[in-house]
């Protein structure tokens, strides 16, 4: 290792870290700090926690334009405490987002975007239907124009409508974006978002009904379900980007139909999944670093090896190195992520039906399909390294003070909030069967296997997508010929429609891992990447063995040699663990986990208060 190289910064290059100034990173951590230390409540460090956020970070429209600065608060807030996260992105991505990409004056608005930028006031997002919560394809909070006070009247039909939000807040006034169905002389004129105040003092506003707390344990913040009983809105409160009601009371939205109204509402899932990915590889590295620094402080008993640290062992070793794999492969889908949400077409949904994205089971993989796909995979991965971690750490992995579970809750949390990724799956696998008819005549045939090459796996997994893609296609070719569609022709194929677009998953993964590999100049860093990159190929292939080999893309006996290559990845792998963790660790002072201290028990001891005894 070479010691005067810091693989931190050079890390930092592919994160996006370094692409924002120490004196920024700084403040942001400072700030994290701040807010853990100054709150008594764990359930979203509001209030000052909003109020010293804002004090260190740019206005809201230049932040909302910064992809890698947006991806680098999400990433430190998302270690420092997922449930802070989650207040951070509502606030900042989902409700700002929408206030000013989609009012039609926003200075009309400047003294609330004002209080809201400022952290003096909460901002929340409300699209989620607690009775239909998966696919928001049928929004039935209702707000119809009245045309003599121009105003629109906000209605919840029915408990099933009640929206579900972090709305639990009383310490601070709340204000929420509100997606709801606009009426216009008894017309359906589509899903439209509107700016709605609903607390002051602590006490709902008129019209607006809160419910005592919905406790999520798995990502703990103040939930409960909203409903409107005739919320009177000002016109300027329509967040109407484009649209418009003329003096004669007429609805005009040029060139959209309520399809494509309802993907422009909801575009601010472009700039939440740009940066999300950049949160999960955040929190995954913070998991596997502080997996491997307990796994080597902590002292085996057992009596092959007594006294010897945890990581000699060679189960061990394959899941912490495992999980450093998978956090390195969801670093370079972050990396992706960010470049295609940097792009200016990703910003700009289509101005019309004629390039309106089909939507089968939900809108969200619509807005930006390809993004669609980072969000859902990046979560699941950080689900596996969350879990792996917990699970070979014994008591300690599961103390909330070490946040294993915490970022597993906030794994689980987005494998429904931000799009439900099973609907993602499905929707990606229906779109690629569809695409270039129904005949698929290309020969693709993977590498021959070799590990230490970072391009293999794309090979193999490619393999895989067109020989899943082509099942897929000829069954559907023989349904459609016996005369079956819609979900006669479909029904039966989902899961196959599912897996299409998990393997296609992996292919952007792939890809980005071995891109990422290459665009590496340092050439220790860069050896023990591919490595690393091998490490994560290896641990898929056997997860995907039965598919590889049902599939004829991978033959039996090299699926039966995987165990052995990861054995020599962990030796390769296991003497370049320090530079490994100096590229990896969260900034100083992000995280305060006592399993990342050498002695553990205390650091835990001087975490906690004691009541003590006399002695005896």
């Amino acid at each position: 290792m070479n010691c005067s190289t810091d693989y931190s910064e050079v890390f930092g290059r592919i994160t996006g870290e370094g692409d924002c100034s120490e004196q920024e990173r700084l403040g942001l951590v400072n700030a994290l700090a701040d807010a853990r230390r100054t709150e008594d409540r764990p359930a979203g460090h509001l209030g000052r926690g909003l109020e010293l956020l804002a004090g260190v970070l740019p206005p809201t429209a230049e932040l909302l334009g910064d992809t890698t600065r947006m991806s680098l608060i999400s990433s430190y807030t998302a270690v420092a405490d997922p449930s802070f996260y989650m207040t951070v992105l509502s606030h900042y991505v989902l409700c700002l987002g929408s206030v000013l990409g989609l009012a039609g004056a926003p200075s009309e608005l400047a003294e609330r975007i004002e209080d809201l930028q400022r952290g003096r006031r909460k901002g929340v997002f409300m699209v989620t239907e607690v009775g239909r919560s998966g696919s928001h394809l049928q929004v039935r909070t209702t707000a119809d124009f009245n045309p003599v006070t121009r105003r629109f009247v906000l209605r919840t039909p029915d408990a099933a409508a009640a929206k579900f939000s972090a709305t639990g807040t009383r310490d601070m006034p709340q204000s929420a974006v509100v997606c709801a169905r606009l009426k216009v002389a008894e017309a359906d004129c589509g899903v439209f978002s509107f700016l709605v105040d609903l607390t002051d003092n602590g006490h709902p506003l008129p019209g607006v009904s809160l419910s005592s707390r919905v406790d999520v344990s798995a990502l703990p913040l103040d939930y409960g379900l909203v409903r409107f009983h005739g919320v009177q809105i000002p016109y300027e409160r329509w967040l109407r980007d484009t649209a418009w009601i003329d003096r004669d009371g007429v609805f005009h939205d040029p060139g959209h139909d309520r399809d494509s109204r309802l993907q422009r509402t909801l575009s601010v899932g472009q700039t939440l999944w740009s940066s999300l990915p950049s949160a999960m590889a955040g929190a995954a590295r913070a998991a596997a670093v502080t997996a491997a620094r307990a796994s080597a402080h902590r002292l085996s008993h057992g009596r092959l090896a007594p006294r010897a640290p945890l990581l000699v062992y060679r189960p061990q070793q394959d899941a912490v190195l495992g999980a450093l794999s998978e956090a390195f492969a969801l670093t370079a889908a972050a990396r992706t992520a960010r470049s295609i949400g940097a792009r200016p077409a990703a910003r700009n949904l289509p101005s019309g039906p004629s390039g309106t994205e089909p939507m089968t089971f939900s809108p969200w993989t619509a807005v930006a399909p390809a993004l669609a796909v980072y969000k859902a995979l990046s979560v699941r991965g950080l689900a596996r390294v969350a879990t792996a971690c917990t699970h070979r750490l014994g008591l300690p992995g599961l103390m909330d003070v070490n946040a294993f579970t915490a970022y597993l809750g906030l794994a689980r949390a987005f494998e429904s909030a931000g799009g439900d990724n099973q609907l993602i799956f499905f929707e990606t696998g229906q779109r690629l069967a569809g695409e270039g008819g129904r005949h698929v005549t290309d020969h693709h045939s993977p590498r021959p296997p070799r590990f230490d090459d970072p391009w293999w796996w794309l090979s193999l997994v490619e393999a895989l997508q067109y020989r899943v893609r082509a099942d897929l296609e000829r069954e559907l070719a023989r349904r459609e010929k016996q005369s079956r569609e819609g979900l006669e022709l479909w029904n039966p194929v989902l899961d196959h429609a599912r897996t299409l677009g998990e393997v296609h998953a992996q292919v952007l993964l792939a890809r980005d891992v071995a891109e990422t590999v290459d665009h590496i100049a340092d050439p220790t860093l860069r050896m023990v990447l591919c490595d690393l990159a091998g490490m994560y190929a290896v641990r898929q292939a056997q997860e995907l063995s039965g598919l590889l080999l049902g599939s004829r893309v991978l033959g039996a006996d090299a699926v039966s040699d995987l165990p052995r290559v990861a054995a020599e990845l962990c030796d390769r792998l296991a003497p370049r663990l320090p530079l490994i963790l100096q590229a990896m660790q969260p900034p100083e002072g992000l995280t305060s986990a006592p399993l990342n201290q050498e002695d553990f028990a205390g650091a835990l001891a001087s975490r906690l208060t004691w009541d003590q005894g006399e002695r005896p």
